[in-house]
This record gives C-alpha cells, structure tokens and sequence, in this order.
C-alpha cells in the first residue's frame, strides 16, 4: 500500500542537536517524508527538494512561526498541523494565534495545552518520555554537570544554588545556543570550585559519559519546548534542577524527582537525600516512556484530522444552527445564556467568573446571540 506523504518544516539548529528526530521517525512509520528546515535570516527553506511542487496529504510545521500564508505559497497541502514550543510562543497575544486557527495544534506543554483550549483552538496534548538510559552508576554526589547554553542562567547567577548544592566540582558544558555570548566567570566561583570545560562533543555517548560522573544537573533554559536536555539527564538518573516553568515543572515535582527554583530568587532547600531523588527520576522516566511508547502513535491520528471548530470560533458561519452547537458543546452553557451570566471584573469579561472572555469576543457572542434569537421568532 502506498504510504501519504507528509512535510515536515522545522528549525534549522535542530539538524545539529538532532533533538527532535524521535517525531520525524514517527511520522516515517506511516507517511513518505520531506524535511525541511527554514532559515529565518534568508527567509528561504532548505531542504529534501529544491522545487516545491508535490502534493502532501499533511505538513508539519514544528516551533517555527512561519505565516500561513508563506506556507501556502510555497506548498500545497490538505492538513496543516502545528507544534508549538512553550519556550518560543508560550506568552505569545491572542492575535498571534488566530493565525494557525485552521490548523490542528498538538503540544508537549500542558501549560500551553490548557491556554490554547481556553482560547478554542483544535489541539491535542502529549507527553513526551526519553528512553532510560541504563544506569553504571549514580554519580559523585559532589559534582555537578551545568550546560551554560543561554547567558540569562550562567553559573555566576547559579551561585547560591551551587552553594545549598554542597559541591566541590562543576562541568561547565560551554556549548551557547545561536546569538549568545559566554560570560565571564566570577572569581570567586574559579576559587572556590574545581571547573572542567567542554564544547560540543563528537557524539551523544560522549556527552552521556559526562553526565554519569555527576549525580547533578542543573537545567540550561528559563523555559523549555520539550526540554530534551535535562529530560536525556533524568532519563539517565540525574538529579535535575531547573527554574520552575514550563516545561521543566511539568516533569519535575520539587523534593521527589529534582529541586525547582523562582528565577526571580535563584535558591533551594534541600531536605531530601540526593540519591533518593536520583532514584525516584529514575523510575519515573521509565513508567514514563512506558506510556509514551503506548500513546505515540496517536500523533498520526491527529496530524490527518480535519479541523472544523477554529473555522467557526474565527469565522463568519454558513449555517448558524452548527455555530450553536458548536458553542453548546465547546463551552457547555447554552448560547444565549452565555451574555446573561457573563459578569465584568476590572474591566474584562468572565464566563461563570472564571473563563475570561476578549472584547471581540463578546462582540462576536452578541452578534450570534442576536441572529439566533432573530431565527427562532
């Protein structure tokens, strides 16, 4: 049987850290795949093909903001999916989203699952699990492995934590992302510890073996799409500390499988034996990628369903009776008592006081209010 075929479009960075191959594999289980990637300074996109003229039952457009629009000049295709990263479009307006509003959502953050059905988006939620990664030993307590990729947590700003930490090692993986530049390190942190260095190594083994010599892992970013890096350092038995965003507070749960801090006050107590939280993660990736390996495949399904909710969320409908409905089972509340328990509280709009509702929005919901009213007299 011949397979659909599919385009996948994502960011160019992800050809060398090779973090997200795990869904391109996915999708090569059931459709033929086209990768390419879009280089945001040449606005041009690179990839399996240099001409854009096949016709794909599916595109996947992975982080990436790219415009409708351009996708649709460069490619045809009959179901558009998006996969958004927390870190990137996590605090992103409203209006950033209506964009995408034909498109199926499918998300690795809860957090911004549950923002994306507050605003009526078509999206779908999973989490992801790395393999366990069998475990020789748990590390020396005393060190710790730090991946300096962004200079808003660098280890001048970890020092207090490093301190409450009690170690007398750091690994100081100095590896920036694009655009970042290293930062001085403080004397002080020079005197005090024993710091080794490293880049970007040959391959993933290498890296992993120096990982295992620390039983700790400070996680790199303020906040996380995915987080392959301290999920690879969890799924290896590490004790993770991260700051407490998504989607590292997803995964962690503070004192039991890691410590989570507020980037505003970048301190912990620890009160639990590192070892025992080293074995509680442990544990918790491997049930962890047990379910994910079960529910993967639904990643499939989703990618090939016809989205119909946004069109009627952002659009002018044909048929108002579908539009009602829509509404009734979207929100639960029939439509024109949807204005009459609407209360307004400093100056926004609330649904039963605790869904908040745009200006445009309710301008939207009277103008059906009223031709539903106008229908049924």
């Amino acid at each position: 049987m011949k397979k659909q075929k599919l385009v996948y479009i994502g960011h160019e960075y992800h050809n060398k850290t090779q973090s997200t191959q795990f869904l391109i594999e996915i999708f090569k289980t059931k459709f033929d795949v086209d990768v390419f990637t879009y280089d945001m300074e040449q606005q041009k996109f690179n990839g399996d093909k240099d001409t854009y003229t096949e016709e794909y039952d599916a595109l996947i457009l992975f982080q990436m903001p790219i415009s409708i629009k351009l996708l649709k000049e460069k490619f045809k295709f009959e179901i558009g999916s998006y996969f958004p990263m927390y870190d990137g479009t996590g605090e992103a307006p409203e209006e950033f989203w209506i964009q995408y509003k034909e498109f199926n959502i499918i998300n690795f953050s809860y957090t911004l699952h549950k923002k994306l059905l507050r605003l009526g988006f078509s999206t779908y939620y999973i989490q992801y699990f790395p393999k366990p990664i069998e475990i020789n030993d748990y590390g020396k307590r005393d060190s710790i492995f730090f991946w300096n990729r962004r200079n808003l947590i660098n280890v001048n700003y970890l020092e207090d934590i490093i301190e409450a930490l009690n170690t007398k090692k750091i690994h100081l993986h100095m590896a920036m992302d694009p655009n970042e530049k290293k930062v001085e390190i403080n004397k002080s942190i020079q005197e005090r510890f024993s710091l080794t260095y490293s880049t970007w190594f040959d391959t993933r083994k290498e890296m992993q073996k120096i990982i295992e010599s620390s039983s700790i892992y400070i996680a790199p970013r303020f906040a996380e799409g995915i987080g392959m890096s301290f999920l690879e350092a969890m799924a290896m038995g590490r004790c993770v500390v991260a700051v407490n965003n998504p989607t590292m507070n997803e995964y962690i749960i503070n004192g039991v499988t890691g410590f989570l801090y507020e980037y505003e006050n970048p301190k912990i107590f620890i009160d639990t034996d590192i070892l025992e939280i080293q074995k509680n993660t442990y544990n918790y990736i491997k049930e962890g990628y047990e379910n994910w390996e079960k529910d993967k495949f639904q990643i499939l399904d989703w990618v090939l369903k016809k989205n119909e909710i946004i069109l009627t969320l952002f659009e002018e409908p044909i048929n108002i009776y579908i539009l009602f409905f829509v509404f009734f089972y979207k929100f639960i509340y029939k439509i024109w008592n949807i204005i009459s328990i609407t209360k307004r509280m400093n100056g926004s709009f609330y649904l039963y006081n605790k869904i908040k509702l745009s200006p445009k929005m309710i301008i939207f919901l009277k103008k059906v209010y009223k031709k539903i009213k106008r229908k049924s007299e």
